[in-house]
């Protein structure tokens, strides 16, 4: 359930993904208020809380304890009434991984995953500014997919369409994305206010993409209102080039 943009509840569907079949989320930050260090305008959740995202104090946020028994009910449920669930995915009001508790979360749903839903998948939408800290990386790697954002190709694209809340450098996210060994591309192209579907930034993005070397890119645009009004979608033929430009470097991709 959303309001205004944001998700309102710890455990939210499962709903049909066009990326992740039957889709249980779970948002481990505030329900009322987007917490992230990037400040996307193409983002559903509006625009981000720059001092609360800044602070992130752990008040801010619902607990472990809480997370927990809130995605253990949902399973048990889903379980007794034999309602399939192909993926859960740990994403919500901005940056999950922002949670003070993050690895613990993904200790407690890997052991309710493997107890009450053991055919689903288990992942994580991460904008991989927090991948400096090892114990973030080493959570991420228990995951079946860690699915990291990989938005632009050169250092004024990606400050245009990430807005980072502090500064930071492409290079360094790149390199940091290469520490994970799962990795699947999660990469938004729009047009208008920003657009970075032009020929010179494509190429440098597909070659941060080359160096990766993830399992695979998905390729997508905008499906739902965004932040900024001033943003267009990208026709599915432009985007379909711009997946075949993947394909010919010998990685797979998919266009949603």
């Amino acid at each position: 359930m959303k309001v205004d943009g944001l998700i309102s509840r710890i455990i939210f569907g499962p709903v049909d993904s066009r990326r992740y079949g039957r889709s249980l989320g779970v948002n481990p930050l505030p329900a009322g208020v987007k917490l992230c260090s990037f400040n996307c305008p193409y983002c559903e959740c509006g625009w981000t809380d720059v001092p609360a995202s800044r602070e992130a104090r752990a008040e801010l946020f619902p607990t472990a304890a809480e997370i927990t028994t809130a995605l253990r009910t949902v399973l048990e449920q889903a379980a007794a009434e034999k309602l399939p669930i192909d993926t859960i995915t740990f994403a919500g009001n901005g940056e999950p991984t922002l949670h003070p508790e993050f690895p613990a979360l993904i200790d407690a749903a890997l052991a309710a995953r493997n107890e009450l839903a053991p055919s689903a998948g288990l992942v994580a939408l991460s904008n991989s500014t927090t991948l400096h800290r090892p114990e973030i990386v080493a959570a991420l790697s228990k995951l079946d997919r860690q699915v990291m954002k990989l938005d632009a190709g050169t250092q004024e694209c990606f400050r245009r369409i990430a807005m980072p809340i502090e500064p930071m450098s492409l290079d360094s996210i790149e390199a940091n994305i290469q520490k994970l060994s799962r990795v699947v591309l999660q990469c938004m192209f729009v047009q208008g206010r920003v657009d970075n579907t032009g020929d010179e930034e494509v190429a440098a993005w597909l070659e941060r993409v080359k160096r990766i070397q993830p399992l695979s890119v998905q390729i997508y645009s905008l499906d739902r209102k965004a932040a900024d009004y001033r943003l267009e979608p990208v026709p599915r033929e432009t985007l379909e080039r711009i997946a075949e430009r993947v394909r010919q470097a010998g990685l797979m991709a998919e266009v949603f």
